[in-house]
């Protein structure tokens, strides 16, 4: 058995790494030697960053060439894989072993994977246990060995995930410049260990973020979309006929383009507000979206019968095509202001997410993008549909 070990607390770190400081200050090379003996790789990196630039000098003058370089490497790295180490028990056994001598001493079935040493305790592979329940007793352990990812533990984290994955292994085997085993680094631990760091990342106050930063976050959304926004004239342009036909219609444009545009802002500072305090997440987006929908259903119902009674109480005087009334047109028109706010607010629920999934900011780019989508859209449905009921 073997166990990766690593200091129990903070203070045990600034104690020890002080006791080397003074070994050091006092030249005790030997009784710094046998302080250093059993000490494992992890421990002595930790103990490395403690110490101050001449000390971690003096230090590697009197390591071995090897263990030099393995600290030396792991200094060059932001965020080395060893840094991601816990200290699990790992189950180490000797290639010479008989299944037999594997089962009696392992004593129980394990999920946990088996790395196998040769007798200088230089990794050789790995065995998973179930390849060892029908396997003849006497076979040597040597027959089974299977190949995971082998990284060094300077290798870096970002790098380290994609690499195990792409190997299609869901952990990596750790050892140093020796080749000895010094951990096993779970897919997940680095997955969550990234997780983590991502939420905790500071950023500056809105007051403190140069004014030429905000701008190059800015102007690409608001340039790109000015051009989407070009549909809106492209689509009033194509209905021509039907405003011309159909005066009414252009007077109650803005108020459903405007509706929808405040239907779907609503959802959008909702969902936004939400997942910036950690309520929500990505993969809510189902619930999410049937939530927001039957928020939309209530909503346009209620606002289609505020126009429609506007329309039908308030719009006497203007002039009708023969076989249209005011009721059938008040009508067309609050199915479209329904249909919109409906459309409206599943694009404002669904824009922060996506946004979020393509690693943006949803509060720069969600907004503007929805006001300029929504109204593509909303002229889209307004027009379909009315010109669909009344002219056709």
């Amino acid at each position: 058995m073997s166990r990766v070990t690593a200091f129990s607390n903070h203070q045990q770190k600034v104690n020890f790494a002080e006791h080397i400081s003074q070994l050091l200050k006092s030249c005790s090379f030997e009784a710094l030697h046998k302080s250093l003996k059993d000490l494992s790789l992890v421990n002595l990196y930790t103990l490395y960053k403690h110490l101050s630039k001449t000390e971690k000098i003096q230090l590697l003058s009197k390591l071995p060439i090897l263990q030099k370089i393995d600290l030396m490497l792991l200094s060059q790295k932001s965020q080395p894989v060893i840094e991601l180490l816990k200290a699990d028990q790992l189950r180490v056994i000797d290639i010479n072993n008989t299944v037999a001598a594997i089962k009696s001493k392992l004593g129980k079935k394990t999920n946990s994977p088996i790395a196998v040493v040769d007798e200088f305790k230089q990794y050789l592979g790995m065995i998973e246990w179930h390849r060892l329940m029908d396997a003849p007793e006497h076979d040597l352990i040597a027959n089974y060995l299977s190949e995971v990812t082998k990284l060094h533990v300077s290798e870096a984290a970002q790098n380290a995930a994609h690499i195990i994955a792409n190997n299609n292994d869901h952990y990596a085997v750790l050892v140093d410049k020796q080749d000895h085993l010094i951990g096993i680094l779970n897919l997940a631990d680095i997955i969550n260990h990234k997780r983590i760091k991502d939420q905790q990342t500071p950023t500056l106050p809105y007051l403190k973020i140069p004014v030429l930063s905000h701008v190059r976050q800015r102007i690409f959304w608001i340039l790109a979309l000015a051009v989407v926004g070009l549909l809106s004239g492209i689509i009033i342009q194509s209905y021509d006929d039907a405003i011309t036909a159909l005066i009414i219609l252009a007077f109650y444009m803005p108020m459903v383009a405007d509706t929808g545009g405040n239907a779907g802002s609503q959802a959008a500072t909702v969902i936004i507000r939400s997942m910036a305090i950690g309520e929500l997440k990505i993969h809510n987006w189902f619930a999410i979206l049937y939530k927001e929908l039957r928020i939309a259903l209530f909503i346009g119902l209620g606002l289609a019968i505020v126009s429609y009674l506007k329309i039908y109480f308030l719009s006497y005087g203007i002039d009708l095509p023969d076989g249209l009334t005011l009721k059938v047109i008040a009508l067309a028109i609050a199915l479209a202001l329904f249909v919109q706010v409906l459309s409206a607010t599943v694009i404002g629920a669904s824009l922060p997410l996506l946004v979020k999934l393509c690693k943006q900011d949803p509060a720069v780019v969600a907004s503007p993008a929805i006001t300029t989508i929504v109204d593509v859209t909303g002229l889209l449905i307004y027009f379909y549909i009315t010109s669909t009921l009344l002219l056709y």
